[in-house]
């Protein structure tokens, strides 16, 4: 016997889910590397990732590349009055935040300003 199955086309299109990614624009994503090359030059950091969904955009920063994320910035897709929409986390602890991605990381040490290249 043998088992006979029929193709069924379907059109991705209208079964593909619409969505929103958030992600990091390219100058936030210049002053995040900034500061990332900075601390790997000093040692302190090794590796980073990048994840995007639906609600946030992270950047994680490891000190090893088997560790849990020493920091991961946050930005919100939908930030509301209680939250804001970047946020700096040390494990599950919340240690800054702000509105721009420049208050947030203010936790970095030094004045921080956006690159346009």
């Amino acid at each position: 016997m043998t088992d006979q199955t029929t193709a069924t086309v379907i059109r991705i299109k209208d079964f593909r889910r619409r969505r929103t990614l958030t992600c990091f624009s390219r100058q936030e994503l210049n002053l995040l590397v900034s500061i990332y090359s900075r601390r790997v030059i000093s040692g302190e950091w090794k590796a980073y990732a990048l994840d995007h969904d639906d609600g946030a955009a992270r950047f994680s920063i490891f000190t090893n590349a088997h560790a849990q994320p020493l920091y991961t910035i946050v930005k919100l897709a939908q930030p509301s009055r209680r939250r804001r929409r970047f946020t700096v986390t040390q494990g599950p602890r919340k240690i800054a935040e702000g509105d721009t991605l420049n208050q947030a990381l203010a936790h970095f040490g030094r004045e921080l300003r956006i690159i346009s290249g």
